[in-house]
């Protein structure tokens, strides 16, 4: 029977110029990078007001850590007052996005047995075997290995987009409990 600790939420808030699709590629390639598979769940696009378009947008990653544990990470991204813009910086034309952006890390969560390795088909033995195995050889692995260790990811990622946005300090806390330097 599969079982998820959640994770508490995040959020980044972030108002002026962006390069939105330079922040999808950098979300979609770190997903890569550390072997998550990438989804895009839905994107909405609602009717442009005087102050600019609205736009939202759920982006979905999933990794299997191991045979027992899998890692869940949902972005939410909603947009407000969205326009585009074209800037010339060293003397090129870009287009940028002019607008109020909210990324939201919710519903991550470190999930296990979720291959159904101790599930209800197996018995009611199996079942209580899977219940001592989280009880007293995993627990300590859950709640410190596994949750810290997407709790640290999704710092990483959350750091990556606020250098990105240029709305942070040069580096963050996390760095060491991420073997980075």
């Amino acid at each position: 029977m599969s079982t998820k600790i959640t994770i508490p939420e995040m959020r980044l808030r972030y108002q002026g110029l962006f390069d939105f699709q330079k922040i999808y590629e950098i979300i979609k390639d770190w997903c890569e990078d550390h072997d998550y598979e990438f989804m895009e769940q839905t994107t909405k696009h609602k009717v442009p007001s005087a102050l600019g378009a609205e736009k939202e947008y759920t982006w979905y990653a999933e990794r299997e850590v191991t045979r027992y544990i899998r890692y869940h990470i949902e972005i939410w991204i909603h947009a407000f007052d969205v326009t585009e813009v074209e800037v010339e910086s060293k003397g090129k034309k870009k287009a940028l996005t002019n607008g109020r952006i909210e990324y939201w890390f919710q519903k991550c969560y470190v999930e296990y047995d979720w291959q159904d390795i101790f599930g209800k088909k197996k018995g009611k033995f199996v079942q209580w075997l899977g219940g001592l195995y989280d009880k007293y050889v995993m627990k300590r692995d859950l709640e410190g290995i596994y949750v810290d260790g997407l709790v640290y990811t999704l710092y990483d990622l959350h750091a990556l987009m606020k250098k990105e946005l240029d709305s942070q300090a040069k580096a963050h806390e996390y760095y060491r409990m991420l073997g980075k330097r």
